[in-house]
């Protein structure tokens, strides 16, 4: 093997977004409806992580691009199915029964 794998910023974002249980579960959650919308309240009530946890993963999740952000009064988030990267994730989550 000669070639490293990628290690550019796309793929750090990636990974920094996707490090924990919190961000995993988020990430389940919000490709489980990928057409729904749902605030940080909703997300911590439906995937019982801690508000700290999803504040911070959040941003790292929309930052990497698997989220979108959406609104400005009342901010909610949802899955960015124009993401292949993200449509990749779900169908893994879907094949292996996490969603």
């Amino acid at each position: 093997m000669k070639t490293p794998i990628r290690n550019d910023d796309e793929v750090v974002k990636l990974e920094r977004a996707i490090s924990s249980k919190a961000a995993v579960r988020i990430l389940r959650l919000l490709s489980l409806y990928p057409n729904e919308e749902l605030s940080t309240y909703r997300i911590v009530t439906l995937t019982r992580v801690t508000k700290k946890s999803a504040k911070a993963r959040l941003p790292l999740l929309v930052d990497s691009g698997l989220v979108k952000k959406v609104g400005r009064g009342i901010i909610t988030y949802r899955f960015n199915a124009e993401s292949k990267v993200a449509r990749a994730l779900r169908i893994f989550f879907a094949e292996s029964g996490m969603i």
